[in-house]
């Protein structure tokens, strides 16, 4: 006769595990705390804010112009892990609605209604900044700087500076520009305000950093070249320079043979030494340097060694 508590555990896992320990939440409800309800307002730049939901991993928000019964444009579509988005539109009737998710379960959706009214105003307006993003890291020197349209704005200043000074004051009408910055390594900090003739925004401002030094070449410490390990165990040690520019990591490539053909392991170490277990047999092994900024140094010498476990 078959064990019924060997069949409870089929039962079990055939379910899943992620339906087991994840919780329901599709009987919450997302509380909208801004723009409240029916609200009209000039300001076209709104942070649409939402409570946290317990037990949920994202949000989806959703913005439909006039609504979502009679829908004619669908402005928005976008799913994040936070509660607050800070978005831009056009003078309209709008609505705007969210819903929390995890992996297996999700909420109705909470709707509000907004209506953005003209104005030549732009004194309360935000300009929202798309790239470069805030502390981004980059090796090029080419830089697309990029930013939200206000209806209201005739033109945009655009301005960099690295180190806090100055190095690029710039009128435009566009809202996308590509430029090469006349330095080379360091930080820099980019800012944009809109105008018209009556009115300007606050600027609005972030930092990246650019590196475009090469991490410099490991040397391999450990174990010798050529040496032989009674154990099935081996530790890779290796030399790292100190870092002259963004964070790094070094990449360790070990294989079966000298060829470099087959790989057996490549990890990611954020130190300088890696420790692992493989069978008896030769092995190559080299390691190189990599930054945040994606600058690739060259690989170091490529050592063998032996393992003889008893």
């Amino acid at each position: 006769m078959r064990n019924p508590s060997i069949y409870i555990v089929l039962v079990l896992l055939t379910i899943g595990c992620s339906d087991i320990f994840v919780n329901d939440i599709s009987e919450s409800k997302v509380v909208l705390l801004a723009p409240h309800n029916n609200l009209e307002t000039t300001i076209s730049t709104n942070t649409f804010w939402w409570d946290y939901v317990e037990d949920a991993e994202k949000y989806q928000l959703q913005i439909a112009t006039p609504d979502f019964i009679q829908t004619e444009r669908l402005i928005l579509d976008t799913t994040i892990s936070g509660n607050q988005f800070l978005f831009n539109l056009n003078p309209n009737k709008y609505e705007w609605r969210v819903r929390a998710l995890n992996s297996v379960y999700e909420t109705e959706y909470s709707v509000h209604s907004l209506v953005i009214d003209s104005t030549p105003d732009l004194t309360n307006e935000t300009v929202i900044l798309y790239t470069p993003v805030e502390n981004d890291t980059t090796n090029s020197l080419t830089q697309n700087y990029y930013w939200n349209k206000l209806y209201n704005a005739e033109n945009y200043n655009l301005v960099i500076l690295q180190e806090g000074v100055p190095i690029l004051d710039t009128i435009t009408s566009e809202t996308s520009i590509s430029l090469s910055v006349p330095e080379t390594q360091g930080s820099y900090t980019w800012k944009v305000n809109a105008r018209n003739e009556i009115s300007e925004t606050l600027y609005s401002q972030r930092s990246y950093f650019i590196d475009i030094t090469v991490p410099e070449k490991r040397t391999l410490i450990s174990p010798l070249n050529n040496s032989i390990i009674n154990d099935s165990v081996v530790l890779c040690v290796w030399n790292s320079p100190p870092i002259s520019g963004s964070s790094e990591y070094d990449s360790l490539y070990i294989y079966s043979n000298e060829s470099m053909i087959t790989v057996i392991e490549h990890a990611k170490v954020t130190g300088n030494q890696y420790e692992t277990e493989l069978e008896n047999g030769i092995y190559y092994w080299r390691v190189k340097g990599i930054d945040k900024a994606g600058n690739r140094g060259e690989f170091s010498e490529l050592w063998s060694f032996e393992l003889s476990a008893k």
